[in-house]
């Protein structure tokens, strides 16, 4: 039996070529696709990081504002709230001065009303003393009016001792006619005594009156000392002697 020795077959060298450049181009080619790929992958994850930076980014710009807006806010409130306190401190310290002026104003008030009181009471004081005096005023000159209505019904004697009298005798004489009596003569006589004579008990109260005035003439004269005059009845002893006469008899 005879053996076949098979000889290999030996590839074409050209065949071999095609195939090199086939499996090159495949290999250039898988290349290509993984660095494509790579790319794609690298685009991904940098795409995602710059969203999430853009993104971090614009957080970080709103939480920036929201803060700056926060602050603002706030610097805006406790600026009105400065503000408000400032006014209200100012309108309580004008509140308070004008409290105090009030209560100045009303102090000053009632003292005005005590003094207008106190005046008034004053005022009435006067006028009910005017009206007294003018009540005694009146009155007196009534009763002094009376007097002399009354005192013009006597008729008054004088009688002195001494010449150098004379004169005073006169301003005697005149007085008494001021007061209302009747004096229609002046006449010397030795006798020294010092009286007044009334002649009817009616005319005793008008004898009392002479010796009232005459005393007071006395008072105003420097040229005449006291003089104690006695008031009396001599009815008995000139008992036709007519109503209303009287007799001062002096003695310097």
């Amino acid at each position: 039996m005879k053996h076949v020795v098979k000889t290999p077959l030996i590839p074409d060298a050209s065949i071999c070529a095609k195939n090199t450049v086939i499996v090159n181009k495949d290999f250039k080619m898988d290349n290509e696709n993984s660095k494509a790929d790579v790319s794609k992958q690298e685009l991904g994850i940098l795409s995602r990081a710059l969203n999430r930076s853009v993104e971090y980014s614009r957080r970080s710009r709103y939480t920036w504002l929201i803060l700056l807006a926060g602050f603002l806010l706030g610097t805006c409130v406790v600026t009105v709230i400065i503000t408000l306190t400032n006014h209200n401190e100012k309108k309580d310290a004008v509140t308070e001065i004008l409290m105090k002026r009030s209560h100045e104003t009303l102090k000053t008030l009632q003292q005005l009303r005590s003094s207008v009181d106190n005046l008034e009471g004053n005022v009435n004081s006067v006028i009910e003393k005017i009206k007294t005096a003018e009540t005694q005023a009146s009155s007196s000159r009534n009763k002094k009016a009376n007097t002399c209505a009354s005192l013009d019904r006597y008729t008054v004697y004088l009688h002195f001792n001494n010449r150098k009298n004379k004169k005073i005798m006169v301003k005697l004489a005149a007085f008494l006619k001021s007061k209302g009596y009747v004096v229609p003569d002046i006449e010397r006589v030795r006798a020294k005594k010092c009286d007044i004579r009334y002649f009817h008990d009616e005319d005793k109260e008008g004898a009392f009156f002479l010796r009232n005035h005459i005393n007071e003439f006395i008072a105003r004269s420097a040229d005449v000392k006291d003089i104690n005059f006695e008031v009396r009845n001599l009815g008995k002893v000139y008992p036709k002697t007519r109503k209303g006469l009287l007799e001062l008899w002096i003695n310097f």
